[in-house]
């Protein structure tokens, strides 16, 4: 007999699969069952409703994305300018591969936003610790002189939305632009705010 955790994983990577092919609206809680070789109400054992489904997928992309930006933090030999750069490109990279691998993000990208707003928040709550680690280190070689590292780093992170937006994004790449049309704006951004925030 599999783990609840087993069961869960085989129940949302079903639903992925649904909704990158079919889209969140059009999918429906039998159809993952029957994917899943599960009956419906099984899958209400785990889950109240698809929309649960959904978050759960979210918060998972939140944490793969969280993790990917925390890397930057240990890259080591490199300036904290340098580490800025790289953080909004990850971002990106994050963001770009979402609308790759969910081509119906919007429907996704709707629901989180108008119904699950405290998931974003403790997202964003968590980019702005990782950004502010690399202000501060910035401001300790010298590089920066911020004297409120939070603040701005709450600023920049409305900054950077055009890389964490996925419909954002996803509208760039549908008029034509390149992932590496996308990172260069990303630096080109990096580099703007650096300039601002350097230590004069």
């Amino acid at each position: 007999m599999e783990s609840t955790e087993v069961t869960k994983r085989r129940i949302l990577d079903a639903a992925r699969t649904r909704f990158t092919a079919y889209g969140f609206n059009k999918t429906t809680i039998a159809e993952i069952a029957t994917d899943t070789s599960m009956s419906a109400g099984n899958i209400y054992r785990f889950f109240s409703c698809k929309h649960d489904i959904m978050a759960e997928m979210a918060v998972e992309y939140f944490r793969e994305s969280e993790a990917s930006q925390r890397e930057v933090l240990k890259i080591s030999g490199i300036s904290a300018t340098e580490k800025l750069t790289a953080f909004v490109v990850q971002i990106l990279k994050s963001t770009h591969n979402l609308i790759v691998e969910t081509p119906k993000i919007g429907e996704i990208v709707d629901y989180v936003h108008e119904n699950k707003r405290d998931l974003i928040n403790q997202h964003c709550d968590v980019q702005k610790s990782i950004l502010a680690e690399i202000l501060a280190e910035g401001n300790k070689s010298g590089e920066f002189d911020l004297p409120e590292i939070l603040a701005t780093a709450d600023i920049m992170l409305q900054t950077f939305m055009i890389f964490t937006d996925p419909s954002i994004v996803k509208k760039y790449s549908d008029h034509g632009a390149s992932y590496e049309d996308l990172e260069k704006m990303a630096n080109g951004v990096s580099s703007l705010i650096v300039n601002g925030i350097r230590k004069k």
